[in-house]
């Protein structure tokens, strides 16, 4: 038996054979294995995408699982300011890959709180801290912000820096027109910025249909008004610092934590069957179920990624597709509560002296339609997890039921 150094390769018509074979097609293999790449580095962005509606589609019912992450994606970032019902939830759906293994959205998520609120995998940042929120805006390709807008005169006492109350001269807008926050200079450009709006900024329309480029009918006065002025300024400073603008019009919005299940349960049958009665009977109102409504605006910052560097701004009017008078909405409550047995106490709480909400006047007001298909054509083309109040109350119904017996 031959040792390795006595051992040469020896010619024989096998080897020569296999030889021949190898110089052959190993230019094929070569050009099959970079097409295979190619197509590879191409499907992946729509197969991303078809994942993360997969994602979106499913909160609420369950999460597909074990998908697997592409280290090699740009860090995307999500800042959301104010972490009231809608933020909280946009935040948790955006942060959930962090604790699962779906396909990810965001590397991390960030949201500010006036409270010291702790969201699971979500970076909490107090809202007057204000060098912290720079550093993290800094960092950011997406920021949401669900504050409402602020009168001038109201300005002055909403918030404090420190113990000294604010003294602006200029104020609508408390994350854009605050200066200790100098989101102008700081948010990089193509950055996506979302912006929290309300339906209430198309005024009266006589029960008709609006849509996004319907007429804008609000009185001068109302939190329509400066919610509309609020969306055209950061309009124009999208363009100026060429940010991707998003402006999302919500109808009513309510959830497990608040509905007509929990207004009848807080103030009594009798109290909504006198409120009702007094109301117009067919005077219609919008509203959607917060997790539609989140989804919605977490599809458009996935479509952003798409879209490149444009930096149009696209509204979009978040709502369900069935607009009903309240006392619909309240009657089918009362049938669900009654057939769970949940009913409160018939005997009618004493009557309240409190002025009527600007919301409440505005449901005698302001009759519109507010029509969806914008949103469901191109953020929600899988549809409405709660197409109408019906299932959505039902789903808070679901969720409250055992802490309600």
């Amino acid at each position: 038996m031959m040792t390795p150094m006595e051992w040469r390769w020896r010619p024989s018509s096998g080897n020569v054979t296999f030889l021949l074979l190898v110089i052959i097609i190993s230019p094929l293999l070569a050009n099959s294995w970079t097409n295979i790449g190619v197509q590879s580095s191409i499907s992946y962005r729509s197969y991303r995408r078809s994942m993360q509606h997969m994602h979106l589609h499913s909160t609420g019912k369950h999460q597909f699982e074990n998908e697997s992450a592409n280290n090699n994606q740009p860090n995307t970032r999500l800042l959301v300011f104010g972490l009231g019902n809608i933020g909280t939830l946009v935040a948790k759906i955006a942060a959930t890959h962090l604790s699962s293994n779906s396909t990810p959205s965001f590397d991390r998520v960030y949201g500010t709180t006036r409270s010291g609120k702790e969201i699971e995998n979500v970076h909490t940042v107090q809202f007057d801290s204000y060098e912290d929120i720079r550093d993290v805006i800094s960092s950011c390709t997406h920021i949401l912000t669900t504050i409402p807008p602020i009168e001038a005169e109201n300005a002055t006492n909403t918030t404090f820096i420190g113990e000294q109350p604010r003294n602006w001269s200029h104020f609508c807008d408390p994350v854009l027109n605050n200066p200790s926050l100098r989101l102008h200079e700081i948010a990089k450009p193509n950055t996506w910025i979302g912006y929290v709006s309300s339906t209430s900024v198309y005024g009266n329309h006589d029960g008709n249909w609006v849509n996004e480029d319907s007429d804008i009918k609000c009185d001068p006065t109302s939190k329509g008004a400066l919610y509309l002025r609020a969306e055209n300024e950061w309009i124009d400073a999208a363009n100026s610092g060429g940010w991707k603008m998003n402006v999302f019009r919500c109808a009513g919005l309510y959830g497990d934590g608040r509905s007509a299940l929990h207004t009848i349960r807080k103030r009594g049958v009798q109290h909504e069957k006198n409120k009702t009665s007094n109301m117009k009977i067919g005077n219609p109102t919008s509203r959607i179920h917060e997790k539609d409504a989140a989804r919605a605006i977490l599809s458009a910052m996935l479509i952003s990624d798409e879209t490149g560097g444009d930096t149009s701004c696209k509204r979009y009017n978040l709502a369900d597709d069935n607009p009903t008078p309240r006392h619909e909405v309240m009657a089918f409550g009362h049938e669900l509560l009654d057939d769970s047995n949940l009913l409160p106490s018939e005997t009618p709480k004493p009557s309240s002296r409190r002025r009527p909400s600007e919301r409440e006047k505005r449901r005698k007001t302001d009759k519109k339609r507010v029509e969806n298909k914008r949103m469901k054509e191109s953020l929600l083309p899988e549809g409405l997890l709660y197409p109408t109040y019906r299932e959505g109350l039902k789903a808070v119904l679901d969720i409250n039921k055992e802490k309600w017996r």
